[in-house]
């Protein structure tokens, strides 16, 4: 999708949108949980911010900006919550091992969340 078909379809827009919404909500509660895990998230303090004014409507949404915000730091995004993800499955792997389960259950591997 190019950006002119972005910016004439309001249904679209508002997708996406909400999208970051829910993605920022959810990385304003780790940040506020786990603040070494956030710390390793790119832009997080950005996104939190533009979650803020699309939810508060701050000031009018420009959909420029949700689409320079979608296709400029959602590559990056998802890469270091992917690489997160796989940590995190390594980590309960190494766990299982250590508490005589390693092969006994499957959790189905790594997460693929996008």
């Amino acid at each position: 999708m190019e950006f002119g078909s972005f910016s004439n379809d309001l249904r679209t827009q508002w997708t996406v949108e909400y999208g970051f919404a829910i993605l920022a909500e959810a990385l304003n509660h780790l940040r506020r949980s786990s603040p070494d895990v956030a710390a390793r998230i790119p832009g997080l303090g950005e996104l939190v911010g533009f979650r803020n004014q699309l939810i508060h409507n701050y000031r009018r949404v420009d959909p420029e900006k949700v689409w320079d915000h979608a296709v400029d730091d959602l590559p990056e995004l998802r890469v270091a919550i992917q690489s997160l993800l796989n940590e995190l499955d390594r980590a309960a792997e190494i766990d299982r091992t250590a508490a005589g389960t390693g092969h006994e259950e499957n959790t189905g591997g790594s997460y693929e969340p996008f």
